[in-house]
């Protein structure tokens, strides 16, 4: 199964995640994925 949705660079994931940790918000400039409704996944 391939992966749709993965971020291509371990530092700037790892930027995000410490940024959250610290401040509870998304890193921001950053394009995130939204969560669909309506059944789609």
């Amino acid at each position: 199964m391939p992966l749709r949705y993965t971020m291509h660079d371990a530092r700037l994931a790892a930027k995000c995640v410490e940024y959250f940790a610290r401040t509870g918000k998304l890193y921001p400039g950053t394009a995130w994925l939204k969560t669909l409704t309506g059944g789609e996944e």
